[in-house]
């Protein structure tokens, strides 16, 4: 593998020589596309249902933009563009059954599988469920041009999640009447197989007149470093928007995705990750162990601008079908899901005065519904057996009107205050557990039906102060809550009995939380940006989760917690091409009143959140297209249980990585080769733990050095007006 990044690195360096030796004029002279920009432009983010700038705005948001999501980047993992963002955790469990799991200033750390607990949004659409959960299949990064991120609580816009918000814009490139790129990329991922990790990327878009589309389709086949890891997953990724008269347009957006193998190696216990990291769990690889799903979702949006008004209104729809094979004790189950989802999110956008200083009112509702046929089986092998031990409706129906008003009452004085009402109201309707052979209803037989309806109401105010130009300071108080998702309400623990006292859990309540924080942002010039916050944020009821020794994940109310934490980042764009990023959160999350008699967990740290995570990028362009960016993750020990038992640490690790490539464009013809080497100095560490695991399994080991070679292969050039 050496030999091979040696010859990889020389090759490269060996081009960008010949770039820049061939003068102007030559027939590889690079385009302006490749050039540097070093000022800094003032940036609009609209996470905030409201086009504001970003340095006005009375919350902790990050933007990470194209360059920084794609550039020299496998496009695998969500880590790879978030891990720069303060507050953020993306652990990567390097197991595309369960995906990564994410946290934003510690919520949504406890996520067995999938997105809990923060909004996730493409093109405005959510992928986010009104039960609170979200599935990442259709999250394409490699077609990503911009993510905003809501570092903190935004339940007075978006409703049910505590943590924040996530949102991923399709990439756009104005100007182009036509364009194409492909992209491919291998990597052996910290293994001696040097192509078990590919993926193949088509897109095509352009512009034409008042329209504009684009359509990117993908492949990815990992065969993963760990036994029993394999997936393989296609994507699609498309948007049409049309100019219906000046003032006014339409977008269809329809994305899918298809994922019929994802094999899960499960978690392991800490000698075993120690000892043999690549190993799969014996009991996972005979269950057979893992996902395949098959998603399409598509949605309608319409804007229209009234003078200085606008009104957005977006119709979204998905279809979900998923198959998940468990390895529970003592009898293996799979779980067979058919879902419908879909909603509508209307907001109207007014500018007007208030004592003769600009106002901005946004008011606006969210309806949203969810339906999922569930049945689980006995798992034979990885394929559904004769009894049928769940066979359920779900339905989960939501309701948010919410309003933000904004008013600049001095130039450098603004104050923000919003609010919005929730009702999530869940349904279950249970059948009998029958065999699939004879129909006879098995024995013991437990109802699951119920019904709950939570409500709430999530008010914030915030005040933005421009000190200076180039430097504001701002302060909020905002509240949030997090609802149980289904697969949470219906997995009611055993009673003293043993036994499950079926339906809901009607003793699982939504968590709750008030945050205060107080930040700056500011800029040096035209090169320097710098960010701070500093957060306290009071939980009642935080939802925790628990396995029994079987496997089975159950969820019960912690009574009160406390999460503070304090995050700092800057950047500069020097001249000469180069570039440099650091990034770093301290979190301090603590268990104030564990909400159980018979231990005592106060003072505890909440499983699966680092208190330190520093992220430092250095990189350097030359004119002619060649560029080389390292960085480095570190991250500091963490416990995996609620007990903070020494057996649950998860040791801290730093790890390095190394990107390279150039840019080389004769016309509208370019090829951009690059390659990367993560985990540079080959630390053994885990990427991810499972909260409150039982037997001891919390360590889901990362793998080592790992190498990835790509190219990039773009046609079309910059127009008049426009640029690529």
């Amino acid at each position: 593998m050496v030999r091979a990044t040696l010859i990889s690195i020389g090759m490269l360096v060996g081009l960008a020589v010949e770039g820049a030796t061939q003068g102007v004029g030559g027939a590889g002279e690079p385009s302006d596309s490749v050039e540097v920009p070093y000022r800094l432009p003032e940036i609009g983010v609209t996470v905030t249902r409201g086009l504001r700038p970003l340095e006005r705005v009375a919350a902790a948001v990050s933007v990470v933009e194209r360059a920084s999501i794609q550039e020299s980047r496998p496009t695998v993992g969500l880590e790879e563009a978030l891990v720069g963002v303060p507050g953020a955790m993306v652990s990567n469990r390097y197991n595309f059954a369960l995906g990564s799991r994410i946290s934003i200033r510690g919520f949504g750390a406890r996520a067995g599988f999938g997105v809990r607990g923060i909004r996730i949004l493409q093109d405005g659409i959510p992928l986010t469920m009104p039960d609170g959960q979200a599935q990442l299949n259709n999250l394409d990064l490699g077609s990503a041009g911009r993510i905003e991120v809501i570092r903190g609580p935004a339940s007075s816009l978006y409703g049910n999640g505590a943590g924040g918000v996530i949102s991923v814009e399709t990439e756009e490139r104005p100007g182009m009447p036509f364009w194409a790129e492909g992209r491919m990329v291998v990597g052996d991922y910290g293994t001696s197989r040097p192509t078990n990790l590919r993926k193949v990327q088509a897109k095509v878009g352009g512009q034409h007149g008042r329209g504009s589309y684009f359509v990117s389709v993908s492949r990815l086949e990992a065969d993963g470093f760990r036994r029993y890891s394999r997936s393989e997953q296609t994507q699609f990724n498309g948007r049409v928007r049309v100019g219906l008269d000046a003032v006014s347009q339409l977008t269809v957006i329809l994305n899918a995705a298809d994922v019929p193998v994802a094999e899960n190696p499960g978690s392991l216990p800490a000698d075993s990750a120690a000892r043999r990291p690549s190993m799969a769990w014996p009991r996972n690889v005979a269950t057979r162990s893992g996902e395949s799903a098959r998603q399409i979702q598509g949605g309608l949006a319409y804007a229209r601008a009234f003078g200085d008004d606008r009104l957005d209104i977006s119709v979204y729809a998905l279809i979900r079908e998923l198959e998940n094979p468990l390895p529970i004790l003592p009898v293996a189950r799979l779980i067979a899901l058919d879902r419908l989802g879909g909603g509508v999110r209307a907001a109207y956008r007014a500018a007007g005065s208030l004592g003769g200083r600009p106002t901005f009112l946004t008011t606006g509702i969210d309806l949203e519904l969810q339906q999922d046929d569930r049945r689980e089986f006995n798992n034979v092998n990885g394929a559904p057996g004769d009894s049928v031990y769940r066979d359920q409706l779900d339905r989960v129906l939501a309701a948010g009107p919410f309003v933000q008003a904004q008013w600049v009452v001095h130039p450098q004085l603004e104050l923000t205050f919003g609010a919005r009402l929730d009702a999530i109201r869940f349904r279950t309707s249970d059948r009998p557990a029958r065999s699939r052979s004879d129909g006879r209803i098995l024995k013991d037989t437990i109802d699951d039906s119920g019904r709950r309806t939570y409500t709430a109401l999530s008010p914030m105010a915030g005040v933005s102060y421009a000190l200076r130009p180039g430097l504001n300071l701002y302060a909020t108080v905002a509240t949030s809550f997090q609802t149980p998702t289904t697969t949470e309400l219906i997995n009611a623990p055993p009673g003293p009995d043993g036994r499950s006292p079926g339906g809901f859990n009607n003793a699982l309540d939504p968590q709750r939380a008030t945050s205060y924080e107080a930040g700056l942002k500011g800029r040096l010039g035209s090169r320097v940006w710098y960010e701070g916050a500093i957060y306290t944020t009071e939980v009642t009821g935080e939802l925790v989760s628990y396995e029994d020794i079987g496997g089975r994940q159950y969820f019960r109310n912690a009574g009160r917690s406390r999460h503070r934490g304090l995050e700092l980042a800057a950047g500069v764009q020097a001249p000469a091409g180069v570039t440099a990023q650091l990034a770093y959160t301290y979190s301090d999350a603590r268990i104030r009143d564990d909400g159980l008699a018979e231990v005592h967990q106060e003072g505890n740290r909440i499983p699966g959140i680092s208190p330190h995570h520093l992220y430092a990028r250095a990189g350097w362009r030359h004119r002619s297209g060649f560029h080389i960016e390292a960085d480095v993750e570190a991250v500091g020990e963490y416990y995996a249980d609620n007990a903070n038992s020494p057996e649950a640490v998860n040791p801290g690790y730093a790890v390095v990585g190394v990107r390279l490539g150039i840019d080389r464009r004769v016309g509208v013809l370019g090829l951009m080769p690059f390659v990367g080497i993560n985990n540079l100095f080959d630390r053994r560490y885990n990427g991810s733990v499972v909260i409150n695991a039982a037997g001891g399994r919390y360590f889901e080991p990362a793998p080592g050095r790992s190498l990835y070679f790509g190219l990039t292969v773009p046609y079309g050039g910059a127009v008049e007006g426009g640029g690529a």
